[in-house]
C-alpha cells in the first residue's frame, strides 16, 4: 500500500512510490522551508483528532498564513499541503513552485522507508524540476501494491 507519483505525459517518465508516513514527512519538510512557523504548525496536523481540534489547527494557520504567506508561488505550495492524501494533481506551476521553494535544501530526507534511497529528497526534487520544465502535470493516488517484488 502507498502513494504513487505518476505523469499522464511521455515527456517525462515519473514513477515514485512512497508510504502514507512519507508523505507526511515529505509535506511536513515543504511546510518547514515554505515557512518556519507554519511548518512547525503544520506537524501538529497529524495529530489533531475531532471537530474542535481540526477548528483551533484552522484559526491558527490562518492567522500564520495571513501574516506570513503572501505571494502566489507560496500559496500554490499551500495548495500541495493541503490537497488530500488519497488522490491529488500539480499543474507544473506547483511543481515549479515548491522546488524553488526547497531546491537549496540540503539536509537530507528520508521520505521512502520501504525503498530507502540516500536520494529520497534529491529525487523528488529532481522529479519537480523535470516536472515544471517540461509543463506537464503531477498525479498522485492512493494504491495497493499485490506485489512487492
Amino acid at each position: 500500500m502507498g502513494i504513487n507519483f505518476y505523469t499522464k505525459s511521455k515527456k517525462v517518465n515519473v514513477d515514485y512510490d512512497i508510504g502514507y508516513g512519507g508523505m507526511v514527512r515529505l509535506r511536513n519538510k515543504v511546510a518547514k522551508l515554505l515557512d518556519e512557523e507554519f511548518g512547525n504548525h503544520y506537524e501538529s496536523l497529524s495529530s489533531l483528532f475531532g471537530k474542535e481540534d481540526f477548528e483551533i489547527f484552522d484559526k491558527k494557520a490562518n492567522e500564520i498564513i495571513s501574516k506570513n504567506i503572501s505571494t502566489k508561488e507560496q500559496e500554490l505550495v499551500l495548495d500541495f499541503l493541503f490537497m488530500p492524501d488519497s488522490e491529488g494533481k500539480l499543474t507544473y506551476k506547483h511543481c515549479k513552485a515548491i522546488y524553488d521553494i526547497i531546491k537549496d535544501d540540503t539536509e537530507e530526507t528520508v521520505i521512502r522507508y520501504a525503498f530507502y534511497s540516500k536520494n529520497d529528497w534529491k529525487d523528488f526534487k529532481q522529479i519537480l524540476f523535470e516536472i515544471s520544465q517540461a509543463k506537464v502535470n503531477l498525479y498522485w493516488h492512493w494504491q495497493i501494491k499485490k506485489d512487492f517484488n
